[in-house]
């Protein structure tokens, strides 16, 4: 398995994660764009999937559809963002 720096993820890889994860969330709100081709970048591709796959980032994971909601909120008339978006009522 390909991590950054080796077998098991490291503090490298779980810093830089966030800004992997949230890459869905930029391809879906700018469709047409592929950030990180398959075909470009099959280690970084499989360094994707298999973070994803470790629990402490599935328990911290948030959701492309709840990054969207969040980024759509920030980009209102009143430009205030929805910090709550997320949160369980």
């Amino acid at each position: 398995m390909f991590m950054l720096t080796g077998e098991s993820p490291k503090m490298l890889d779980y810093h830089i994660w966030p800004w992997f994860e949230r890459i869905e969330m930029v391809e879906r709100l700018d469709s047409g764009v592929d950030i990180l081709p398959k075909d470009k970048f099959p280690k970084l591709n499989s360094w994707v999937v298999h973070m994803k796959e470790y629990p402490a980032v599935r328990a911290s994971m948030v959701g492309t559809a709840q990054l969207v909601k969040f980024f759509e909120s920030m980009h209102k008339k009143d430009g205030i963002p929805d910090y709550d978006i997320g949160l369980e009522e």
